[in-house]
């Protein structure tokens, strides 16, 4: 990290897991970069390989979020997923009984950007099975 008068810059890398009742996190491979100096603000977090499960529902894949400012110095926000068969990763998405879940999302990815202008987005998901109780 390097600090100046005009602000700070830095990265850190490593991995997270946090297993409490209920939740648990896990990102083997885990980046997070900033920049506080005005002519380049940005904050970046990286996280390969993640994994999320609170009370039995769970999200998985490789995720990516940046904030930052756009050619033009407006504010922007990119969130980014991808969990493809090639990862062996579980299911990007389920939602359910654990066993017997409702809606099951294997593979999927897509990017969200959010601007002052709005949200734009492509996702693509493939595989999805919903399953209704009788």
């Amino acid at each position: 990290m390097t600090v100046d008068p005009g602000g700070a810059k830095g990265s850190l890398s490593g991995s997270l897991s946090v297993n409490v009742p209920d939740v648990s996190v896990s990102a083997p491979n885990l980046a997070v970069s900033f920049d506080t100096h005005a002519a380049a603000s940005s904050f970046a977090i990286t996280a390969t390989g993640a994994s999320v499960t609170i009370a039995g529902q769970s999200l998985a894949g490789d995720l990516v979020i940046q904030q930052g400012a756009d050619a033009a110095g407006n504010q922007a926000a990119l969130i980014a997923f991808e969990n493809e068969p090639t990862d062996h990763l579980s299911n990007l998405l389920t939602i359910g009984p654990v066993g017997s879940p409702l809606l099951t999302v294997p593979n999927g990815s897509g990017e969200l950007l959010i601007t002052s202008a709005g949200v734009a987005g492509d996702v693509h998901l493939s595989g999805v099975s919903v399953s209704l109780p009788r």
